[in-house]
């Protein structure tokens, strides 16, 4: 093998694990996803709650550092070059109060004032996609309404 079980890698979908045998000894690798699910919902809900004006290239810059900066040496120990995709909330939160930070750092936001605790102004207004019920599970139902049916 070329490589010798280094390579740094990312696909633009999802992939299966991989094994290999580096030097003998098999070693467990889990493809990194690099698509634009990591950056863009952070700096889109920085942008958008904290009104930022001009859109800087500096923003996405911002936002690739602390993208980089949450990998850990668990991550890179299976190869991963980016956190796992089930962190993805965690992940656009931190992007969002990096990003937000930054731009009222250089005058660039319009909500105002700037909101003492950043991390929990965004946190608050994120999209949750879990919905609370608002029906119950269970219904009453009356006897015999089906009989008439029947």
């Amino acid at each position: 093998m070329v490589f010798k079980g280094r390579c740094v890698f990312a696909g633009g979908s999802p992939f299966n694990d991989v094994l290999l045998n580096v030097s003998g000894k098999e070693v467990h690798f889990q493809p990194g996803q690099c698509n634009n699910s990591y950056i863009f919902p952070g700096v889109g809900l920085a942008i958008t709650l904290c009104q930022i004006r001009p859109v800087l290239q500096e923003l996405f810059v911002i936002a690739a550092e602390c993208l980089a900066d949450q990998v850990d040496e668990k991550d890179l120990d299976v190869g991963r070059v980016f956190p796992p995709l089930r962190d993805i909330r965690n992940v656009s939160l931190a992007i969002a109060v990096h990003v937000a930070k930054y731009a009222y750092s250089k005058g660039i936001c319009h909500y105002e004032p700037q909101p003492k605790d950043i991390e929990l102004y965004l946190s608050q207004k994120m999209y949750d996609p879990n919905y609370l019920p608002v029906m119950p599970d269970v219904y009453d139902w009356p006897l015999g309404v089906t009989d008439a049916v029947s």
